[in-house]
Order: C-alpha cells, then sequence, then structure tokens
C-alpha cells in the first residue's frame, strides 16, 4: 500500500504508486509505501487498529450516555406504585425526608409517576431510596462495568458491534 502526504497529513491511500499519481485534484508532497493497510474514516486515514479503537471510543461514550440515560428514566416499584430513579426525583425525596425528620412534617403527600397518590412516612421514604440506590448501584457497578468489559475486550469491528447496549 502507498499513502500520499500533505503535511504529514495522509490525503490518499492507494494499492499501487500510480494510482496515486494519476489520482487527480490530489496535492501531495510525499508518497511512502507502507505494510499496514490503511482505510477512510471520517474523512481520516487510519489503520484497522486506529478504526477498531476509534470504534471502542464512540461505543464506549454511546455506553455512557445510555446509562445516564437509564438512570434519569428509571424507575422501582414501591407498595404496587412505579418511582422514578432521576436524580431530582432523589433530591425532592430527601428534602421531603428532611422535613420529617426535623418534625416539620409527619409524612408526605406523593404522586408516584404512574399517578398513585401515596402518603410517604419517614420509614417509607427510606425503604424507596434504598431502592433506587439498589437500581442506581446495579446500573453503574453491574451492567455498565459489564458492557465497558466487552466493549474492551472486543478483537474486532464485527465484535463490537455485536455488542447490543440496552439498559
Amino acid at each position: 500500500m502507498f499513502l500520499a502526504y500533505n503535511n504529514d497529513l495522509i490525503v490518499l491511500a492507494a494499492n499501487t504508486i500510480e494510482e496515486i499519481e494519476n489520482a487527480p485534484l490530489i496535492n501531495y508532497d510525499r508518497i511512502e509505501e507502507t505494510s499496514e493497510t490503511y482505510i477512510l474514516v471520517d474523512g481520516v486515514y487510519v489503520t484497522k487498529e486506529e478504526q477498531l479503537s476509534l470504534a471502542k471510543t464512540q461505543k464506549k461514550a454511546e455506553c455512557l450516555q445510555k446509562a445516564n440515560e437509564a438512570e434519569e428514566n428509571g424507575s422501582v416499584l414501591y407498595k404496587n406504585a412505579v418511582f422514578e430513579t432521576s436524580a431530582s426525583n432523589m433530591a425532592k425525596l430527601t428534602s421531603q425526608f428532611a422535613m420529617i425528620q426535623v418534625g416539620l412534617i409527619d409524612s408526605v403527600q406523593w404522586l408516584s409517576k404512574d399517578d398513585v397518590q401515596m402518603e410517604l412516612t419517614s420509614e417509607d421514604i427510606m425503604a424507596l431510596g434504598q431502592l433506587i440506590a439498589d437500581y442506581t448501584g446495579a446500573l453503574w457497578n453491574v451492567q455498565y462495568l459489564n458492557f465497558m468489559e466487552q466493549i474492551e475486550n472486543a478483537n474486532s469491528l464485527e465484535e463490537l458491534n455485536l455488542i447490543n447496549i440496552e439498559y
């Protein structure tokens, strides 16, 4: 394989030097022969190993984004009602728990995600908080880490593309 460079940037990869010399509209300042195979990915020539590395980086970013979405949009079931696992919901529960703890209120009226009206005591809020902590713990410490390990262990683009990230 031959590589045409312009200011140390690969501008064309070809199987023969003639392909480079006869390519229209390609400006280059040198041609080098290499034993590695280069391919064009997002406008940049990279080796197969570099392509896999770039794809792994993209897959890891997808994994993180989907884990964040799963945490923000997740839910747990408590007393036959569905509760959100989002950070904002946890903050609201925490503030209500604090108000109960200092004696400002005895319980709080809460509308669950599935529109079930409930009265939550401090015990309910602690139990619900534990369920949410279990959910997020499993999400990040089991599922997320498992996907990241699969991504890191992929030896080819084909293996990497078989990893379906769903939380």
